[in-house]
């Protein structure tokens, strides 16, 4: 056995034994810990399989890129280990109202696209019996046409409903978190808890209108992580409803995802062959091996435009807003290394970093994410939020660093200003729910 699968083998051994590890720990988080160990665990396994049918797309794996990987996640985990869930016995927030008046808002403004998205959406899968011809060109003008196609596939929505459609895309992470914060209330207004779960299924319906799987995947993973994040401080009966209607959208979902699935191989069938299995294996397990493989033998580092455009952009640096452009500048003949391909998270960190700058940031993030939680018998909502980012990161971030972009990093700053004043600005208000 060639020393390259050896080292392979070795790094999916660890993430394996430390998923095995805190699983079988006694301590109350012990599934937070797992969660995100059980993905990184999955990916890792998979690129065994991946390494061993494409040996010439990882021909140059060595053992010291392993270990700093490793050795950057442990650093990275340590606020997620150190998290309790006591730590949700009491959410500060200064002003519930104020909760309940944004959630107004947002269901009144995702009112027009929902209606929309949904009447698209029932014509593409349920009239058209998933009209692959539709998702195929849909996916094509997204993603291939141009890499920041300004929605140039949304024809189904009218011009106010774009721009309001819009307005809910950007708020795209702190929708779902408010959801299940607001599901742990002792009573909720049900008119307020059906609008915000509009909102949020409009973001949902829109992306299956774009064939947009990847946004899909992460979008379950995100639910499930809040779900257990939560599940103990929501009320058992509506805990009970929620796992069950839970378990028929993701149903639901995997079957959404067949279909575009079936549309994305349809639209290669063409031009290329591919086995759908070796597919989607492809996109699991190539990030850690493509680290080991390529970034760590990158010629020069993107000097933060690759994951950090928006924090250049802020204080006045010069930078790419367009991952076009970005991509065109910072190609292989500069770097030496593929740029559009999947590197993990950290990876993408150490395209702009370097092994020192990068291992700098982590612990830095680390200390400072710890000391936010360190109380363990209450938290702010602001912090529980940046604490369910942090964590975000690891989980999506198997796969790549979700953020990077300028539009995502903006749409996760709009998202933090949002939870800030949620979380503190204090005026009267009358609380909806009561």
């Amino acid at each position: 056995m060639p020393n390259s699968t050896n080292f392979v083998i070795y790094n999916a051994v660890f993430f394996v034994l430390l998923f095995f590890i805190s699983l079988f720990n006694k301590d109350s988080n012990k599934l937070l810990k797992s969660y995100v160990l059980l993905l990184w665990a999955i990916s890792a396994v998979s690129s065994i399989f991946m390494h061993i049918m494409m040996p010439w797309m990882s021909s140059n794996i060595t053992l010291p890129p392993y270990i700093y990987l490793q050795v950057c996640f442990l650093i990275y985990m340590i606020p997620i280990y150190k998290f309790k869930d006591t730590n949700l016995n009491y959410i500060k927030i200064s002003n519930p109202e104020l909760l309940e008046y944004f959630i107004v808002f947002v269901s009144l403004i995702s009112l027009l696209p929902f209606v929309e998205n949904t009447i698209y959406l029932f014509k593409t899968y349920v009239i058209g019996g998933g009209n692959l011809g539709v998702l195929e060109s849909t996916y094509y003008l997204k993603n291939e046409v141009t890499v920041d196609a300004n929605l140039m596939s949304d024809s189904w929505l009218s011009r106010p409903g774009r721009f309001l459609n819009n307005g809910i895309r950007y708020l795209y992470y702190s929708l779902p978190f408010l959801l299940f914060y607001y599901l742990t209330y002792s009573n909720v207004n049900k008119i307020l808890l059906a609008g915000l779960t509009m909102a949020i299924l409009c973001k949902i319906f829109f992306d299956l209108n774009m064939a947009d799987r990847m946004n899909i995947t992460y979008f379950s993973l995100d639910v499930l992580f809040l779900f257990i994040l939560f599940r103990k401080h929501i009320p058992t009966g509506r805990k009970k409803r929620l796992v069950k209607y839970g378990s028929i959208v993701l149903i639901c979902f995997f079957l959404f995802f067949t279909t575009m699935t079936i549309a994305r191989q349809y639209s290669r069938s063409a031009r290329e062959k591919h086995d759908n299995v070796e597919f989607v294996l492809f996109y699991i397990a190539v990030p850690q091996l493509n680290f080991n493989n390529y970034m760590w033998h990158i010629k020069q580092h993107t000097q933060g435009d690759n994951s950090f455009s928006f924090v250049k952009s802020a204080i006045g640096l010069p930078t790419f807003k367009k991952n076009l452009e970005k991509r065109e500048y910072w190609s292989s003949n500069r770097t030496g290394i593929p740029i559009h391909v999947f590197y993990t998270f950290i990876g993408d960190w150490f395209m702009d970093l370097g092994k020192t700058g990068t291992l700098l940031f982590i612990l830095i993030l680390s200390v400072l994410l710890k000391n936010v939680i360190k109380d363990k018998k209450s938290i702010s909502l602001i912090a529980l939020f940046f604490f369910y980012i942090y964590c975000d990161i690891a989980i999506r971030g198997w796969t790549f660093y979700s953020m990077k972009a300028y539009t995502g990093q903006l749409i996760l700053f709009i998202n933090i200003i949002i939870i800030l004043i949620i979380s503190s600005a204090k005026f009267p208000r009358k609380n909806l729910s009561k």
